[in-house]
């Protein structure tokens, strides 16, 4: 959760103090095993063409080709199995099919990506609940903005009037645009 104090403007209005709250999920993604290329395997072929993982990334096995192919249920109950895909290499030239090694390893720790984010905003204004309202957060980092929906607001009185506080639930994407530079003149 990460929370900031900023300056915002709603419906285009005057800005106003107020706090925003952004929350991501975390999903785990943790399995009982990875695996990852074998850098020190090399094969040749039938044919006599060299095959090998490359440090490239984006080309990880220059000399295959790689193509997904359904495999049925192969455990003598295909009612509860819907079966899955695996990936069939073979050689560019000559088609022998090749299967790279991999290293099978169970990981370190739990492993997490994010999932669905959600913002709010809190205002130090009374807003009418249930109010679609368009939001502009200005911060040294840049503009963020969005579409929020206003929920319940509290109200404190005392000496010095009253003090409303009202809290604003993101219903779009929170936008982000770095600070611009004033350009030169």
């Amino acid at each position: 959760m990460q929370q900031a104090s900023l300056l915002i403007s709603i419906d285009n209005g005057p800005e106003i103090a107020g706090e925003l709250t952004v929350e991501t999920e975390r999903i785990d993604v943790t399995t009982a095993s990875k695996s990852r290329p074998d850098m020190g395997w090399e094969y040749i072929d039938a044919s006599g063409h060299f095959h090998a993982w490359s440090d490239d990334k984006d080309s990880p096995l220059p000399t295959l080709d790689r193509r997904t192919e359904y495999v049925k249920c192969d455990y003598g109950r295909e009612d509860d199995c819907e079966g899955y895909d695996v990936d069939v290499y073979s050689c560019s030239i000559c088609g022998e099919v090749i299967e790279p090694k991999l290293i099978v390893y169970a990981p370190a720790g739990r492993e997490y990506m994010p999932g669905r984010t959600s913002w709010t905003v809190v205002v130090n204004e009374r807003l009418e609940c249930d109010r679609r309202v368009s939001l502009k957060l200005t911060t040294s980092r840049g503009v963020f903005f969005g579409i929020g929906v206003a929920g319940g607001f509290t109200a404190e009185g005392g000496g010095g009037g009253i003090r409303f506080e009202t809290s604003v639930h993101g219903v779009s994407p929170l936008g982000h645009r770095k600070a611009m530079t004033p350009a030169a003149t």
